[in-house]
């Protein structure tokens, strides 16, 4: 059986790699180590500076619509959270007290909404459903999802 005062070794310093690491540090684990191909602690996940993972790019999506499973989205909307109270510590600190990467400015996760598109005027019924879900469940996250209603407008669905 695991204790925390075992050794763990975890390869891969990605989200998934980072994820692991900081939810066993929260479950008491000590002695974790990560190890990585590129040298992230000196490149600061930049991939002009060669770090090429794809948790380096700047492109993410946040999906939190899950249509009928909704642990899923509770998990989704909890790990949303999680990144705002990060956004709001980066804007409190002190420029010295962040990684070279990083300015009081910068957000890690910046909440633009989704934009739904069909190729007629129909929307898809996964969207449809995640959309209804979202109606029921997270009125605010659903005022962030959009359809385009024609070549000119965007709609609240």
């Amino acid at each position: 059986m695991i204790s925390p005062e075992q050794k763990i070794i975890i390869v891969g310093a990605g989200v998934f790699g980072l994820s692991t690491a900081l939810w066993l540090a929260r479950d008491g684990y000590q002695d974790i180590t990560i190890f990585d191909r590129c040298a992230v602690d000196k490149n600061q996940y930049d991939p002009s500076n060669g770090c090429d993972g794809a948790s380096a790019d700047i492109n993410k999506i946040f999906r939190a619509t899950y249509g009928r499973k909704p642990h899923y989205q509770k998990l989704a909307m909890e790990a949303r959270n999680m990144w705002l109270a990060w956004n709001e510590a980066i804007r409190k600190s002190k420029p010295d007290e962040l990684p070279p990467c990083l300015a009081p400015g910068d957000k890690l996760l910046d909440i633009c909404g989704v934009h739904h598109l069909a190729d007629g005027p129909e929307l898809l019924p996964r969207y449809a459903s995640d959309l209804e879900s979202m109606e029921r469940t997270a009125k605010d996250f659903r005022k962030q999802q959009f359809r385009k209603a024609s070549s000119t407008t965007c709609s609240d669905l």
